[in-house]
């Protein structure tokens, strides 16, 4: 997700295809350390690591600014419930 952040701040100089490596990077995330939390809304959660599966809150939170600032750029607006 700090590549998405990273890349978003040296937009000028960043890749063209900025917006499909980004959703490429966020389907990479959400599918291997992404957990809902069914009794709070579908609230969604970031792991650690594969091999700690502890919802972290700073990784849910970046997690969720990094997307929010994903979208604004411009990005394609699926997903942005969860931003």
């Amino acid at each position: 997700m700090e590549t998405i952040r990273y890349m978003l701040d040296k937009k000028i100089n960043a890749d063209p295809d900025l917006f499909n490596l980004g959703g490429i990077i966020i389907k990479q995330v959400q599918r291997r350390w992404a957990f809902t939390k069914l009794d709070i809304d579908g609230y969604v959660c970031i792991a650690e690591q594969e091999n700690d599966k502890s919802r972290y809150n700073s990784h849910t939170a970046r997690y969720g600014f990094i997307l929010a600032m994903y979208y604004e750029s411009g990005a394609p607006s699926q997903n942005n419930d969860n931003a």
